[in-house]
């Protein structure tokens, strides 16, 4: 492995508006923050955030010239290798880190409005009787792809739309809708009653790879045009034109954080991007099944900590119930005790009172009743023992169960 690298501040210069800082950087060896201190040091102007975005779009971007040598400007960098162990490490794991690059298929624009495929014709068909004003109401459910555009744009979304459709459906990839499958009922629903059992599904269509879902709609963004000061009311100060540009979308935005918008640019046309749209659906299906996963495995851990909080609680319940009953026996008890010995006290008077011939009647009957009284009183003379009642039993026994088991795949 080299120790040191020396680059000249011409060659960094070109490379630095000739492709992004972080593929030269990973090609050093070195990080993206230190690329940037060498640009510095050497007097290298380096390009704005959203440059070769810009750039991709098809966007007009200026390449600023290189700054003339003054004093002190180093005309060429050496980087060391030995003097950083994490540059060391990131040279010798950079054939492991190595992307391969997805092999974009190779497609050929359709250019024959006649021989449209099927899909492409019922959109064509669903587009024309939007903008003929007919209410959605009465507008036949048929089977399309979700596309809004103007009627001059109409025929270039169609050939996009056929390309796209007919290398998708070459791939493997299949286009489905809710009408698939369904019915339609032989008799039309009550107009009177609330609800319609079967009611008829949406036809937009949506691309099936690898057993996922994926959205795909294409549509002619609106802009601002204000109206003149004359015109313009406390109501109405503008209207919205169509652009004349076509913008694509693909997959769930949520969970796919790749590229999922395409559209047209100053220069570059939708057109020119279908090789690389098609080459996404294959990450846009890998992210929606990963998100999906992780949001099973996000409702198995939920549903297992429901389910030991719920254990836990049982058990405290349970626990709780048996102290309850413990603590109100013994209360019970230390009232009987209490009473027997008011009981007694009570005989020792009348036994006095006996002897002094001054005793009343009711004295015997009243030591009769007391002696009913706290004998009922006595929590250990119960039909059961305190270790045999149900608050306790039902405690113990689940202590036996065995709480519930973390699942290994969470």
């Amino acid at each position: 492995m080299t120790v040191q690298k020396t680059i000249e501040r011409a060659w960094l210069y070109k490379e630095m508006w000739k492709r992004p800082a972080t593929k030269i950087a990973a090609e050093l060896g070195i990080s993206s923050s230190a690329l940037k201190r060498i640009c510095d040091a050497m007097d290298i102007p380096t390009p704005m955030v959203g440059h070769w975005q810009k750039k991709e779009y098809g966007k007009k971007v200026s390449t600023p010239k290189l700054p003339p040598l003054r004093e002190g400007i180093k005309t060429s960098w050496t980087i060391d290798y030995a003097n950083s162990k994490a540059q060391k490490t990131r040279l010798e794991r950079k054939p492991a880190v190595q992307k391969v690059a997805q092999k974009e298929p190779e497609i050929e624009i359709s250019k024959d409005l006649d021989n449209l495929h099927p899909l492409v014709k019922s959109t064509r068909a669903q587009v024309r009787e939007k903008h003929k004003n007919i209410s959605w109401d009465r507008r036949k459910n048929r089977r399309r792809i979700n596309c809004d555009v103007s009627l001059d744009m109409l025929d270039r979304a169609s050939l996009i739309l056929d390309t796209l459709v007919k290398s998708t459906e070459s791939m493997g990839y299949i286009w489905r809708s809710g009408l698939d499958g369904w019915k339609k009922p032989k008799r039309k629903p009550s107009p009177y009653s609330r609800y319609d059992d079967n009611p008829e599904p949406s036809g937009i269509c949506w691309l099936e790879v690898d057993g996922e879902r994926i959205e795909f709609s294409v549509r002619e963004p609106y802009k601002r045009v204000y109206l003149p000061e004359e015109e313009q009311t406390w109501l109405k100060k503008y209207d919205e034109v169509r652009t004349g540009l076509l913008e694509c979308k693909i997959g769930d935005l949520y969970s796919y954080s790749g590229r999922a918008n395409w559209r047209d640019g100053k220069i570059q046309r939708v057109e020119k991007l279908l090789p690389k749209m098609l080459s996404e659906f294959p990450h846009v299906a890998s992210a929606i099944k990963q998100s999906r996963e992780e949001h099973a495995r996000w409702q198995r851990e939920r549903e297992y900590e429901r389910e030991l909080s719920n254990f836990e609680w049982e058990r405290s319940r349970l626990w709780d119930d048996a102290h309850e009953n413990f603590l109100k026996d013994a209360k019970a008890f230390k009232s009987y005790n209490v009473a027997r010995d008011y009981l007694e006290a009570v005989k020792t008077q009348i036994t006095q009172l006996t002897r002094q011939n001054s005793a009343d009647e009711n004295a015997a009957k009243w030591i009769s009743w007391a002696e009913k009284i706290i004998s009922s009183m006595d929590p250990t003379q119960r039909e059961l023992s305190p270790w045999q009642q149900e608050t306790f039993t039902k405690a113990i026994e689940h202590l036996k169960l065995e709480p519930p088991q973390r699942p290994s795949d969470i």
